[in-house]
């Protein structure tokens, strides 16, 4: 009865939150108040973008952009077969350094947007096509007076694969172009920045060439639909660090004259696929938002990156229905919000890119709105610690975080070719007063950044509704839900090496790869400069009187990428405790304060999840640093339920967990620390079959 009824709570409110979320013009507001502040805080992939260029976004003086674009034709680059000029893509991207602006890359392949070029392909390239063309494309290579390419000649496709390939290397070859170049944006040589094809029917495709000319050169919406997805493996493997952004609403635009309710079906077929092979890899882009036409693409950005643009003015893209009327072009800022942005934001969409002369000049505030709550904006309420910690002990630190954003955090990794949410990390660091920093750990948060979500989208658009400054005055069904606050509680250890004195503690999260790429957080009065964020200060001190036992340990095949082993229980003689041990070099390292334990001889065990454990006899403990090196025999992996023996039960749990990879208690199984569970793992349990743990 119990699950019953809160079906039916769940079922009425998401019934409310649709109501609210649809009300009428005469209701809209753009919210005038903002609990969490007004500073626009960039960060990669999200918030507002310059389309076509790298100038700044203006609102009331401010550049409320994060991000731009650079476009280059594909002429500019290989004027000769095989030999590429840099000059045009280095301009932009030199501009991108000096402005410090991320920026995404799109090569020109179709159309003639730039005086002296007729063709945005080389010419080099369509000639080597016909060959081609003769036997899969009624002899044609190109169409339109745009010029074109056929995008399923092989030819084509292999020429483009080289020169994106150079692209790729010269990028890479400088630190600060490799940075600032967040993701590519796919193309298949219909309109600009598009992977659909166009025929003239649209006024804004004349020159692509007509429904029937791309009819006799081959096209069906199955043939194109598989052309775009071999477009799309070219673009993962010669950029496989750097997203695309997909765009394709339909195959042919402007629309299939013999059979219209078809014409959509190619980009069912590919965004199912594409996302289905390459996972969080793939930005869905597409025209405008909120819209019937953007519907099935917005629904999927609850779960994967969209990214937006609108090259328009206030025309037939910005109209809705009240009453079935139609009303179009909205007559105040209110009302654009309430029906523009305000259903991008719940819709999930986080990065946009408006046209600058009319909808963000009529419209700055719910611009600069939308760019303070798109994306993962993440706020670090608090972080307690002790005022004073021993060195060679742990302390308990509690974290408080908030995403004021319409998206959670987590950076994508990739898994063979598909890409996965990974969490970032949380760091902290220990200052002093030269500014140097003296300590520095990381470790994955509980919940991970990855939950990191407001529970209802009401949250983005009420405000005050859900301010973290006033988690009392939250409605109780929202925290139903789920939490407004992520807390996250950890124990930090403090190695005994770490000199006395008072130190600043900055914190922040980072790169689960590389501790250098930090998020920036809102708490922009915090930000040292380097995306690090002080919360307080602690005195650290050092009593030599007091046993310290510092313990190195190895594992038994652990993962190179693994920095730590948490959970690790510890017992010198009757005193038992739960550390964490950090990776150093080939082992990892611990060191435990026994302010309880008198000089003596003691026995030693060591307990490390899903390994067996390791027990010393006789351990002699002294005033001061005892040093304790058990890597010559690493402990043994298999115990998955902690009973200190390899039995049929481990084999259980490893069955369950099987394939399992950063999803849900994965790493119950998870013996070598690869973020996967798989037949090293099972490995393990055969080697180790029935053995015992030394301390059982």
């Amino acid at each position: 009865m119990k699950k019953v009824l809160s079906i039916t709570v769940l079922i009425f409110i998401t019934l409310a939150l649709l109501l609210f979320t649809f009300k009428t013009s005469s209701q809209a507001a753009l919210p005038t108040y903002d609990p969490t502040g007004d500073d626009i805080v960039c960060n990669p992939r999200q918030g507002l973008r310059r389309l076509y260029s790298l100038l700044p976004l203006g609102a009331h003086g401010q550049d409320i952009s994060c991000s731009g674009e650079i476009f280059v034709l594909w002429a500019q680059i290989e004027p000769e077969e095989g030999v590429y000029v840099w000059d045009a893509l280095d301009k932009k991207l030199n501009e991108a350094v000096d402005k410090n602006k991320e920026t995404t890359f799109a090569l020109g392949i179709s159309g003639n947007s730039l005086p002296g070029y007729a063709a945005e392909t080389p010419q080099l390239v369509f000639e080597a096509m016909q060959e081609e063309a003769n036997s899969c494309c009624n002899g044609i290579a190109q169409l339109g007076t745009r010029f074109t390419p056929i995008p399923w000649n092989s030819v084509f496709q292999d020429k483009l694969k080289k020169v994106l390939t150079a692209i790729r290397t010269h990028i890479k070859s400088n630190p600060d172009y490799d940075r600032l170049v967040s993701a590519t944006i796919m193309h298949s040589g219909g309109p600009w920045g598009e992977m659909n094809l166009c025929m003239g029917a649209y006024v804004g495709c004349r020159g692509y060439g007509s429904w029937e000319e791309w009819t006799n050169a081959g096209y069906t919406h199955e043939h194109f639909a598989n052309t775009v997805l071999d477009l799309i493996d070219i673009y993962m493997e010669t950029f496989p660090d750097k997203p695309g952004a997909l765009q394709l609403g339909n195959g042919m635009f402007w629309g299939d004259p013999t059979n219209p309710a078809q014409n959509r079906r190619p980009a069912g077929i590919v965004k199912s696929k594409a996302i289905g092979r390459y996972g969080t890899r793939i930005i869905l882009k597409f025209n405008g938002f909120g819209t019937v036409n953007t519907t099935p693409d917005m629904i999927l950005c609850q779960n994967y990156r969209c990214s937006s643009e609108s090259g328009h003015n206030y025309d037939e893209k910005f109209c809705w229905y009240e009453d079935g009327v139609k009303v179009c072009g909205p007559e105040n800022e209110d009302q654009y919000f309430d029906h523009f942005i305000k259903s991008a934001l719940l819709g999930g969409l986080q990065w946009y890119g408006p046209n600058v002369h009319n909808e963000l000049a009529n419209n700055p505030l719910s611009f600069k709105y939308f760019a303070r709550h798109a994306g993962a904006q993440i706020m670090n309420l608090e972080t307690t610690f002790p005022p004073a910690i021993q060195a060679g002990t742990s302390a308990n630190f509690t974290f408080k975080w908030f995403n004021r954003g319409n998206f959670p955090l987590y950076k994508t990794k990739l898994e063979g070719i598909k890409g996965v949410p990974a969490s970032y990390k949380i760091f902290v660091d220990l200052v002093n007063a030269q500014g140097g920093t003296v300590y520095h750990t990381t470790f994955t948060p509980n919940p991970p950044t990855t939950n990191w979500k407001l529970p209802v989208g009401n949250c983005l658009v009420v405000p005050g509704l859900c301010n973290p400054y006033a988690p009392d005055a939250v409605p109780d069904w929202i925290k139903q839900i789920g939490p407004i606050i992520h807390t996250v509680n950890q124990s930090i250890s403090f190695p005994i090496t770490i000199p006395s004195g008072e130190y600043k503690v900055r914190v922040g999260l980072s790169d689960p790869d590389d501790d250098a790429q930090r998020w920036n957080l809102v708490n922009t009065a915090g930000n040292d400069g380097t995306s690090r964020y002080e919360v307080g200060t602690v005195n650290l001190g050092a009593d030599p009187q007091t046993p310290v036992l510092h313990i190195r340990l190895a594992f038994e095949g652990i993962a190179d990428s693994a920095t730590s082993v948490n959970g690790v229980q510890v017992k010198v003689g009757n005193l038992e405790t739960t550390t964490n041990f950090s990776r150093s070099g080939n082992a990892f390292e611990s060191s435990i304060a026994l302010a309880n334990i008198s000089p003596g001889t003691y026995r030693l065990t060591v307990k490390a999840p899903l390994h067996l454990s390791k027990k010393i006899d006789s351990v002699t403990i002294t005033a001061g640093v005892n040093e304790q090196d058990l890597t010559s025999t690493p402990l043994l992996g298999g115990d998955l339920n902690s009973d200190d023996q390899i039995n049929n039960q481990d084999v259980d749990i490893i069955k369950t967990n099987f394939g399992k990879s950063n999803q849900s208690n994965f790493n119950a199984a998870d013996i070598n620390y690869n973020k996967r569970v798989g037949m090293d793992d099972i490995g393990f349990l055969i080697n180790n079959w029935q053995k015992i743990g030394e301390a059982r």
